[in-house]
């Protein structure tokens, strides 16, 4: 029988109407670790006695049912009986009815109810190992089943340990559907998409005529989704950065609940803010699935695979001004974008992760066509300014005068966590994983220095990262040291050409920002060189010549 054929209007559960021929599985959970367990609910209309039935599964989707978990007692009429692996936690197991070890599933193990040795429900598919069910919870949906055939289209599917709803099934239901969200794109501006908080009613969430939008739109068709939670709406042209109004009438849930004029308010595509700054405001108050487009200019201050870090370009301190691009799909910005470069357009949804607040892109984004790289702003703070501010989360920052506490190690080692400190604070020093990460395997330096990196969070506390040996005791610190090789630059300051006389064979050249950002590099020379400097902004350099001798350095003015 359909679920249509089961609505009777009268706003009462279907589990109060609907008698099931026998036993059913209401609900499988294939949670983390341990933490597996089936529901069974008893819809028949009348107790029923348990001792004919048992659960089975197949191992890895394959063979015989085996792995036994024999029922016992007497389920009474509109009840669930709960099975839990006996190796689950604590808020499973203190639901289950009984706790069994064979009830340890891993997503392609298909699970059924036997009842005298014969099979009258199943959940999974049966010889097949393909995986189908890992990772989630699926809940069943009102008045389908018993079935020897799996049906993913009659189940539910929530978040892996979720389980809130296990203990009861069908429960009554006088609630007209509400919007779970919408979503909405500057790529399609005909369509809008509304996620229900519940299964609706296939005729009336498929009329266009029971949705209306203000400011002379017009719905044209409403198509409801596999789901019987999701409808698209085709629409008349909509502006993206413009608020709209969704007005829903006789949508109905699969009870008879009915709304009754529902609105909603949104703004199409996104809403734009002027910088990082504003969008900070939103960390309590953004909307799930909206989209935010920062209309201003972004400068990348350190990019790590998906994670492009990056701050408002104009900012004076990166205090307040710094944030996370999470381009999961790796196609919104150019993988050649590197530090320095200036992101336009920046348009995504916004989340916070681990209490790091980030974009993830789901729209567009684009590089300043120009190339030019600009110098990023750093903030030059005590390690107390930081510890607990979450105003400096992604922030590019300065440490001065700071030295590592004494540990074990010498060298730096990848994905560990050393510590530094000032005159009043301690703050952990953590490498990261970035496989560019130069400065895996160089000496920890000794005595005081300066230190830049950009702050993450890990169990609640800041911590600062370096992007390249660069940011480690930068080399600004030892201009005025030793030079280990005899050369001469000149003219300094230079409008752009910058002429080089090394007494060596054989040497490296490289520029860096006053920030200890590279800019610049040049290999394999020898004696008389010319560097052109031209394309890089007005400001101070430090000049690096590296040879089988040692390293020099000077300071170099652009102007």
């Amino acid at each position: 029988m359909s679920v249509a054929g089961l609505v009777l209007g009268t706003g009462l559960a279907l589990a109060q109407e609907t008698s099931y021929s026998d036993l059913i599985i209401s609900e499988y959970v294939e949670g983390s670790s341990n933490n597996k367990a089936i529901e069974i609910y008893n819809g028949t209309g009348a107790d029923v006695d348990l001792s004919a039935y048992t659960l089975q599964k197949q191992r890895n989707g394959a063979g015989e049912f085996v792995d036994k978990a024999e029922l016992k007692g007497t389920l009474a009429n509109g009840e669930v009986y709960i099975v839990v692996n006996n190796q689950a936690n604590e808020e499973l197991l203190a639901m289950a009815d009984l706790t069994s070890g064979s009830m340890n599933f891993n997503g392609n193990d298909a699970v059924g109810l036997f009842k005298n040795g014969t099979l009258i429900d199943i959940v999974g598919n049966e010889d097949d190992p393909a995986i189908w069910g890992e990772d989630c919870t699926l809940r069943r949906k009102c008045g389908f089943g018993p079935s020897t055939t799996y049906n993913a289209t009659d189940w539910e599917e929530l978040d892996i340990d979720d389980y809130s709803g296990l203990g009861e099934h069908c429960l009554p239901d006088n609630e007209a559907p509400a919007i779970d969200y919408l979503v909405t794109t500057q790529l399609d501006l005909v369509s809008v998409e509304i996620h229900f908080d519940e299964i609706v009613e296939a005729v009336s969430a498929g009329t266009a005529a029971n949705y209306t939008l203000d400011n002379g739109v017009t719905v044209n068709a409403a198509v409801l989704g596999e789901d019987s939670k999701t409808v698209t709406l085709t629409t008349s042209e909509m502006e993206p950065g413009k608020q709209y109004t969704l007005t829903i009438n006789r949508v109905e849930d699969i009870y008879g609940n009915a709304t009754d004029n529902l609105a909603h308010t949104f703004y199409f595509a996104y809403v734009e803010v002027a910088d990082i700054a504003e969008l900070l405001q939103l960390r309590e108050s953004y909307v799930d699935a909206q989209k935010y487009r920062i209309t201003g200019e972004l400068v990348i201050t350190h990019r790590n695979g998906v994670n492009i870090y990056v701050q408002d370009k104009d900012c004076e301190t990166t205090e307040g001004h710094s944030f996370v691009l999470y381009d999961k799909a790796e196609t919104a910005i150019d993988g050649e974008a590197s530090v320095g470069d200036v992101v336009q357009g920046a348009t995504g949804s916004l989340t916070i992760y681990n209490d790091l607040f980030e974009m993830q892109f789901l729209d567009s984004a684009s590089v300043k066509p120009t190339g030019e790289k600009v110098e990023p702003v750093i903030s030059t703070a005590a390690i107390g300014d930081v510890l607990g501010n979450n105003l400096y989360h992604s922030a590019l920052v300065r440490f001065e005068n700071v030295n590592f506490v004494e540990s074990e190690e010498t060298t730096f080692q990848a994905s560990k966590t050393y510590q530094i400190e000032d005159a009043d604070n301690t703050i952990d020093f953590y490498t990261q994983t970035d496989k560019t990460a130069d400065f895996i395997g160089m000496e920890i330096p000794e005595g005081k220095g300066t230190i830049i990196g950009f702050i993450t969070i890990y169990k609640g506390n800041n911590q600062i990262s370096p992007r390249s040996a660069a940011d480690i005791f930068p080399k600004e610190n030892a201009v005025e040291g030793v030079q280990a090789v005899r050369f001469s630059a000149y003219p300094n300051p230079t409008a752009g050409q910058l002429n080089l006389n090394v007494e060596a064979d054989r040497y490296d050249v490289r520029v860096y920002g006053i920030s200890g950002m590279e800019v610049m590099s040049l290999k394999a020379l020898s004696g008389q060189a010319a560097l052109d400097m031209s394309k890089l902004a007005k400001g101070v350099y430090v000049l690096e010549i590296q040879t089988a001798e040692g390293v020099s350095r000077t300071k170099v003015v652009l102007k």
